[in-house]
C-alpha cells in the first residue's frame, strides 16, 4: 500500500508567517490591503490580486529574499516531518499560493526531500517585481494553483490516506470551495486556528485538527 500523502501549504502553515504579506507590507505600502480585502470578497482572483499587490513595489530581488530570510520562521515540528518524508514514512508535497524565490530561500536544502513543490514565479526587472503563474493546469476560478486539484493529482489510489495541512483563503478548495472537483473522500485536515480554512469547516461541519506543530502531522502518520 502506498505511504500517506501529506500536502501542505506554505504560507501560514509551513511557516508560521504569510511571507507575501511580510513583504507586501515592507515594501508595498498600505494599498495593497485594500487590493486584499477585494480578493477575500471575490472581485479579484488570487493572480490578480498579486499582479496588483506587487505592482505596488519598487524593490530588488534580493532585498525581497533578504527580508524573507530574516523574518521566516518554520512552524514547529517542521523538521520532523521532513525527516519523516526522508524516511520514507509519507509523500510530501508543499503547494503555495505563494512564490518561488522565498519558499526556495527558506526551504533550502530540505527541498529535496519533496516529492513536487508547487508555487508561482516572481521576476523583478529594474526593481519592478511581476508576478508568473505557469501552473496552468492547476488553475481555478479562485487560485492560480488549486490545492483541491494537486491532491487529486498526487492522491493516487483511492484508498490512500491523504492529510491536508492548511489556513488560508486558498486552501479552502481542498475543502470543497471552488467549483474543481473536491477530493473524495475529503483529506484529513489539520488547520490553523481562526483562520479561513478553519471558518470553512466551522461552516460547514466539516472534521479537523487544529495545527500548532507537525509534530501532530508525524504522530498521526504511526
Amino acid at each position: 500500500m502506498d505511504v500517506p500523502l501529506v500536502v501542505t501549504d506554505f504560507d501560514g502553515t509551513l511557516f508560521e508567517q504569510d511571507m507575501g504579506h511580510v513583504l507586501c507590507d515592507r515594501f508595498a505600502g498600505p494599498a495593497w490591503r485594500e487590493i486584499n480585502g477585494r480578493l477575500y470578497t471575490g472581485e479579484l482572483d488570487l493572480p490578480e490580486a498579486q499582479r496588483q499587490m506587487w505592482g505596488l513595489m519598487e524593490v530588488s530581488l534580493e532585498e525581497l529574499v533578504a527580508t524573507a530570510l530574516e523574518a521566516g520562521r518554520m512552524r514547529r515540528g517542521g523538521d520532523a516531518l521532513f525527516r519523516a518524508a526522508a524516511d520514507g514514512r509519507c509523500e510530501l508535497v508543499v503547494a503555495s499560493g505563494g512564490f518561488d524565490f522565498y519558499v526556495q530561500a527558506l526551504l533550502g536544502d530540505r527541498v529535496g526531500v519533496l516529492s513536487a513543490l508547487y508555487c508561482n514565479h516572481l521576476s523583478v526587472l529594474d526593481n519592478r517585481p511581476t508576478p508568473e503563474f505557469p501552473h496552468s493546469d492547476l488553475r481555478c476560478g479562485r487560485c492560480a494553483i488549486c490545492k483541491a486539484q494537486v491532491v487529486a493529482r498526487h492522491r493516487g489510489t483511492s484508498g490512500r490516506r491523504v492529510i491536508f495541512c492548511g489556513d488560508g483563503f486558498s486552501d479552502c478548495c481542498v475543502a470543497g470551495a471552488c467549483e474543481a472537483p473536491t477530493p473524495e473522500p475529503v483529506p484529513e485536515l489539520y488547520v490553523i486556528e481562526g483562520r479561513s480554512l478553519h471558518e470553512h469547516c466551522i461552516e460547514h461541519a466539516l472534521p479537523c485538527e487544529l495545527l500548532t506543530d507537525f509534530q501532530q502531522v508525524v504522530r498521526a502518520l504511526e
